[in-house]
């Protein structure tokens, strides 16, 4: 049989080193694939990038989505759900956008044209739990991931995420899927996606495994990647 796939679908404005300390952590015989979703515009373009990236497989795979990969991941499940043996929903939610987090993203958008520089400090320091404010390595490397992908990717995402399905049915439909194991998990200093909406997925889904990371708020891959490795280690088994 061929080796285990790992799917991994980062979140807004994050490319694959925000997995790189949880990768490091994994079994080596894992086949890791992590997604691109910087050129994406949509939800279903990102969910188009996974069935590309998996097409062929001659086994189901485990799909790890956080924050905005999240999203995408209840979209491919919601076409594909066959295929997967495996989902962990890191830092994210099942609902779209409200009116409240819509406004606020679109002035994001707006003030990114001018001061999307202090955007990606702002973030550095909002996403991170206040265990680690004082972490100036790991906050340093994700404002240099932030400009590194730079302003174009923040606003075609922030799009993408501002105009998503719900997918309360798809999280309902996953969830009571003897065939998918369902791992959810959430730093309990999140102000991004916070826990109470992982603790509202996992009531929907009594299957599945909920796990509180004490201390990490919505960067908890970067934050506390041991912890999510084991999560996802535990869903392979």
């Amino acid at each position: 049989m061929s080796s285990p796939v790992l799917v991994l679908c980062p979140g807004l404005l994050n490319d694959a080193t925000v997995w790189r300390g949880v990768t490091a952590l994994l079994d080596p015989g894992i086949d890791v694939r992590v997604m691109d979703f910087s050129r994406c515009d949509s939800m279903a373009e990102m969910a188009a990038k996974i069935d590309t990236a998996t097409t062929g497989l001659d086994q189901p795979f485990t799909l790890a989505g956080f924050s905005m990969g999240g999203y995408a991941t209840l979209e491919f499940l919601s076409q594909h759900a066959e295929r997967v043996s495996g989902v962990l929903l890191q830092s994210t939610a099942e609902r779209a956008e409200s009116d409240g987090q819509r406004s606020v993203r679109l002035k994001n958008i707006a003030r990114a044209a001018t001061e999307f520089e202090q955007i990606c400090n702002d973030l550095s320091t909002f996403t991170v739990g206040p265990a680690r404010q004082d972490d100036m390595v790991l906050k340093r490397s994700m404002v240099d991931m932030f400009q590194r992908l730079g302003r174009e990717v923040f606003v075609r995402q922030s799009t993408a995420v501002m105009q998503r399905a719900d997918h309360t049915a798809t999280l309902s439909a996953v969830g009571s899927n003897p065939s998918i194991r369902l791992a959810i998990a959430c730093g309990d200093e999140d102000k991004v996606t916070p826990l109470g909406w992982s603790r509202r997925m996992a009531e929907a889904c009594p299957s599945a495994r909920l796990t509180v990371i004490p201390g990490a708020g919505h960067m908890a891959p970067c934050e506390e990647p041991a912890i999510v490795a084991s999560v996802i280690m535990d869903l392979m088994r």
